[in-house]
């Protein structure tokens, strides 16, 4: 199979090369009319539950925003420390008072209750939550993501049970190519760019289906998606480590892999084959050393392209703010804030090499985080405290 290169405007690459102070890379994702959105519709459900108004504004939201992003990159075990006297926290303590923090945090709305026919976010349920076992966070919402492998969230879909994609779709490609479609409706199909997928997306209709929009695909995949061929290939037995087994399609432009690791693993592209062969370094017991092992050029472009969805997940999990609250839409509303600071960073370190700032020079996730929490606070800060007393 002839493999093709990828095209010029990758998604790695994509930045304007101007290096922007950390907050202005957060309000590419948040914009000031975004904020003022939220200020308008807390102070309206505030005015809904008890016929007063919060006097809430932009800046203030703001401010609130920044202290919740402040507490995940500092993790105190209780919300209420951060205004304690032993501690001495000004930047929090001198932005908003405890009181006023949790009364935003216990109002702060996103939707009009008198137009928003789902009621239940006031107590807590959520009728799109899942059940997957094999997470360490069994229950909760499933989001389909497409990133790049640098960890950059480029898209996402939140599951939302029956009609996440139309039934027309789901009979005639699939689940795992409807949602893959979804996901790249913004990506080129200029034949330039390639979906790497796990097994779950990977099939022989997705494959088609995307060859026909002209865009390729590689990932791993069940034998049950590709019996036919899987039927023909050499057993594990017969297998040594570092062989595979390979078959391309007639019209060259499919091919399906199995490649004999500690164990067999069955890949298919549109993209790229076997060849050229490469190397990769495995440990040998017969040996009591580090050998070179043969493998496939397939399975060395999915390992170094896949793995963006689980380095956002590790970033994601250093600092988390999560606050405790029983409303679901807050604690949603905390994770794309934490998600848009992941992907201000990337983009920030994107820059910084296009620019070739020394990596010492550099802002680590944690003060890249604190840079943010630092501006948005002080925007409150710089018209002085909100003078609600303090219990």
């Amino acid at each position: 199979m002839e493999n093709k290169e990828p095209g010029e405007d990758d998604f790695e690459d994509m930045t304007d090369g101007v290096l922007s102070d950390p907050a202005e890379y957060f309000f590419e994702y948040y914009d000031k009319n975004f904020w003022n959105v939220v200020a308008e519709l807390t102070n309206l459900y505030h005015v809904q539950s008890n016929s007063k108004n919060l006097k809430a504004n932009m800046n203030e939201i703001l401010s609130f925003v920044g202290i919740e992003i402040l507490m995940g990159t500092l993790k105190l075990p209780q919300a209420k420390m951060y205004w304690s006297r032993l501690l001495d926290l000004p930047l929090i303590s001198d932005t908003l008072t405890r009181d006023r923090y949790f009364k935003l945090s216990n109002l702060l709305h996103f939707v009009n209750n008198l137009h928003d026919q789902d009621r239940s976010a006031n107590f807590g349920k959520c009728a799109m939550k899942t059940y997957v076992p094999s997470k360490p966070n069994p229950l909760g919402l499933k989001n389909f993501i497409l990133a790049s492998s640098d960890g950059l969230v480029l898209d996402f879909i939140i599951y939302t049970g029956k009609g996440t994609v139309p039934d027309t779709e789901l009979k005639e490609i699939g689940l795992d190519a409807s949602v893959i479609k979804l996901l790249t409706v913004t990506v080129p199909n200029n034949g330039q760019h390639v979906i790497y997928s796990d097994r779950f997306f990977t099939g022989i209709k997705s494959i088609e289906f995307f060859l026909s929009n002209n865009i390729h695909q590689t990932g791993s995949v069940m034998k049950n998606r590709i019996f036919d061929v899987a039927s023909k290939f050499k057993t594990d037995c017969d297998l040594n480590r570092g062989e595979w087994d390979e078959y391309v399609r007639e019209d060259k432009k499919l091919c399906a892999l199995k490649w004999k690791d500690n164990k067999a693993v069955i890949l298919v592209s549109s993209f790229v084959g076997s060849e050229p062969q490469v190397t990769c370094k495995r440990w040998s017991k017969a040996q009591n050393r580090s050998i070179d092992v043969p493998q496939p050029t397939i399975v060395k472009s999915y390992n170094f392209n896949m793995g963006g969805i689980d380095l956002c997940d590790r970033f994601m999990a250093y600092y988390r703010s999560n606050t405790r609250t029983r409303k679901w839409t807050i604690r949603l509303f905390n994770h794309f804030i934490d998600l848009a600071i992941i992907n201000c960073w990337i983009m920030y370190k994107r820059t910084c090499a296009k620019e070739l700032v020394p990596k010492c020079n550099r802002l680590s996730l944690i003060n890249f985080r604190l840079n943010v929490a630092n501006v948005l606070i002080k925007v409150l800060m710089s018209e002085g405290r909100h003078n609600s007393p303090k219990k």
